[in-house]
């Protein structure tokens, strides 16, 4: 075991007993160890070809749960195919909080690191999202219903936000009804 995996292991171990020791077994989720070790599970179903340096992948990605820089994901499920260092993310979907978000695009991985795609969010809080697209806090947070693209590349990405914020707020005590 490597010390990334022993990390892991203990992490998931202390956020366990810290749980453990608020409430009963049976009331702990995966999910709740999870946010509290900062780590997180996907399964892969498909096929992996090609070489170490190119390699192939076409199928299916679930989890329970997964933290993506330090946002909780939970119900993730999509169809993903990456070949030649692109990764093509036909309909993907996940839950954060109470917000639902879909997702179709790609991303480059070779030189340009270029990106493009849409989300479509039903009630998801935007600052979550920019946290995990990478995106420097912008201030502004609220709960979302509209559409989101994303274009750029992953150093600079560049977001277009429609639709309608409800509970929004401008450097979290600023209401939007008062700008």
């Amino acid at each position: 075991m490597d010390r990334r995996q022993r990390k892991t292991r203990e992490a998931i171990f202390r956020a366990f007993t810290e749980l453990l020791s608020k409430k009963s077994y049976e009331q702990i989720t995966v999910g709740e160890i999870i946010e509290r070790a900062d780590v997180g599970r996907a399964t892969f179903y498909g096929k992996l070809e090609g070489s170490l340096d190119s390699p192939m992948f076409k199928g299916a990605v679930r989890s329970d749960g997964l933290n993506f820089n330090g946002t909780l994901l939970e119900d993730i499920k999509g169809n993903v195919t990456l070949h030649n260092k692109v990764l093509n993310v036909p309909e993907f979907s996940f839950r954060e909080g109470s917000g639902q978000y879909r997702f179709d695009g790609i991303v480059r991985f070779d030189e340009t690191k270029k990106m493009e795609g849409k989300f479509v969010t039903e009630g998801g809080r935007l600052g979550p999202l920019l946290t995990v697209l990478n995106i420097p806090e912008s201030g502004v947070d609220g709960d979302l219903t509209g559409d989101i693209t994303i274009g750029g590349t992953m150093n600079d990405p560049n977001i277009h936000v429609q639709g309608v914020m409800k509970n929004g707020l401008i450097k979290g005590e600023h209401p939007l009804t008062d700008v």
